[in-house]
């Protein structure tokens, strides 16, 4: 049964103490290899902390060092930008390179969110269930891994459970205060990221549903509408004053004017920004020639892209055959034992939404908010990325119910053990399974590792002066994490683009305008050509490439013991 307010006195510290456990064990991956998961995500936060601005890139595509962003800089797409504040802020006390330091902040947030995700469920259903849904939801294979990440989600998840918190807490003493609340929160939440904007119907809907009479629930989803987007565009307060709109490449399609905002995220289909903005004609041409020779897989999986950027203008029925393969791709994940845990755990999802057949409003919106993130990031967005850590918590949610369902059952038709007793031995049972799920997927992630492959280039970058601008053919997120630790400018030229202007004779042409001083990362046979044809320095580092860490005996034996 649901608890009352009183209980808190006995439950608060059990939990916050659960939540310190939680912390730990998510933290054990890097205590035991003394090395982060990878490099956080904090160039776009470095520079707002150094600047006050949202920007990385100039109009030319390079990723610039602090000291030019704002006569240089532009406004930035990216979204998120709550919690570029929120990192910007936590650098007062963290050093931009302390990668273990950023990792463990940012872990101890995220424990904290399950805090309110507890108090959350334990109004709404019960003790049992709430501790079920944190423990089930905190260790699934996808959520262990943002927690080790400093990912958006993490605040994303934080105000998203807040608000859950708040409304389920206030809704019995003043409805509009939990409209407010939860609405404010909800506004931070998309704010911090994004991908939960998908929710936002399904919250109107469950406003409406859950009041006395139509008119007051118009009233209350009019209300949540507007305090979520209140609070959503705070950060985009500026770009509304000097453009109009805000700069925001997710929700380009819905201003007018604005289709330009979402070609800045060009990396996604083209190699480097040289190929965008001085040979795009030829490589659209290219591409959609070499997409002829492809099998129907390959252009399948290339379809998307091309989609996304209107390359070789594809149709309508193009657009909903590739959400269909998109969509088929990404239900997937739902049975992964790497993602989700297994599919051992839809043997308590399919029980609990039995038992939430009674409850079908909050059963509407769980299972509502889970279709819809597969059905527009599919047919709509045509992304291809991991969607679970959206919605994991209401697996999760649905996993507790169905543990308690079955718990009860079992207690009936005996009176040996009790549904207290048998709930947590079902749940112990689950955690252990996830854990050694858990360390499958870190031992892949560890065993290709780039970290002291990027720090160790960074290291020679980072003695460069001030003007320098280093080209290398790397992975974006590399040249993101290069452009952090150095403190340099960093632009990209991948291999065949820089092989194709040396054939043409251009590399010096296209090295001047870019101004590119010195190069990394190229084999030597072609760096040696690339300094004869421009006047540039090759950089020389240890380039360790990926490194999985060294273990002790014991830790290599107690490894071998979970798997």
């Amino acid at each position: 049964m649901p608890f009352a307010l009183k209980s808190l006195r006995v439950q608060l510290p059990l939990v916050l103490l659960g939540c310190l456990a939680l912390f730990g064990l998510w933290m054990m991956p890097i205590v035991a290899t003394g090395m982060p998961l990878e490099i956080p995500r904090l160039l776009a936060a470095r520079n707002f902390a150094e600047t006050g601005m949202f920007r990385e890139t100039d109009s030319l595509g390079r990723l610039l060092a602090p000291e030019l962003l704002k006569e240089q800089g532009e406004t930035s797409p990216e979204p998120e930008r709550l919690s570029t504040m929120i990192l910007a802020t936590f650098s007062r006390f963290i050093p931009w390179n302390n990668a273990i330091g950023w990792t463990a902040m940012t872990g101890a947030v995220f424990a904290l969110s399950f805090l309110f995700l507890w108090l959350a469920v334990a109004r709404l259903f019960s003790i049992r269930v709430a501790w079920g849904t944190i423990v089930i939801t905190a260790l699934m294979p996808i959520y262990w891994q943002i927690a080790l990440s400093s990912d958006r989600y993490i605040f994303g998840l934080f105000f998203l459970f807040a608000g859950f918190a708040a409304a389920a807490w206030l809704l019995d003493r003043s409805w509009i205060a939990a409209v407010i609340v939860s609405g404010i929160f909800f506004g931070l939440a998309a704010s911090a990221k994004d991908a939960f904007l998908i929710f936002l119907p399904w919250f109107l809907v469950l406003l409406v549903s859950v009041q006395r009479s139509w008119k007051r629930g118009i009233v209350a989803a009019a209300l949540f509408l507007a305090c979520t987007g209140i609070v959503y565009l705070i950060p985009y307060a500026d770009d509304i004053r000097s453009v109009g709109y805000p700069v925001n490449q997710n929700i380009a399609r819905a201003w007018p004017g604005a289709a330009d905002i979402e070609e800045k995220t060009y990396l996604h289909l083209y190699p480097d920004p040289y190929t965008y903005f001085f040979d795009r004609e030829r490589f659209d041409r290219e591409l959609l020639a070499r997409r002829e020779t492809l099998s129907f897989l390959e252009r399948t999986q290339l379809q998307k892209v091309l989609i996304r950027y209107g390359v070789g203008g594809p149709s309508l029925i193009d657009s909903v055959l590739n959400g269909v393969w998109l969509f088929g791709n990404s239900v997937t994940s739902l049975f992964q034992q790497d993602v989700m845990g297994g599919i051992v755990l839809w043997l308590f999802i399919l029980p609990g939404i039995y038992v939430l057949r009674r409850r079908r409003v909050l059963l509407l919106f769980l299972l509502g908010t889970i279709a819809s993130v597969h059905v527009l990031t599919s047919f709509v967005l045509h992304y291809s990325r991991e969607h679970l850590m959206d919605y994991g918590w209401a697996l999760g949610l649905l996993v507790a119910v169905g543990i308690a369902f079955v718990a009860d059952s079992l207690s009936a038709s005996q009176k040996k053990f009790s549904a207290a007793t048998i709930t947590s031995l079902i749940i112990l049972i689950l955690a252990v399974q996830m854990i050694q799920a858990n360390r499958t997927r870190f031992a892949r992630f560890y065993a290709r590792s780039l970290v002291a492959d990027t720090v160790a280039a960074a290291e020679v970058m980072e003695k460069l002066p001030a003007e320098a601008v280093v080209a290398a053919p790397l992975h974006p997120r590399i040249a993101e994490d290069l452009a952090l630790l150095s403190g340099q400018s960093v632009v990209l030229f991948q291999e065949p683009t820089v092989e194709r202007l040396l054939s043409e004779g251009k590399l010096d042409d296209a090295f001047r305008t870019y101004g590119v001083t010195h190069v990394l990362r190229y084999d030597d046979e072609r760096a040696r050509r690339m300094r004869a044809a421009a006047n540039i320095t090759v950089l020389v580092d240890p380039h360790p490439g990926p490194k999985p860490p060294e273990h002790s005996a014991i830790l290599r034996y107690l490894l071998h013991t979970i798997r």
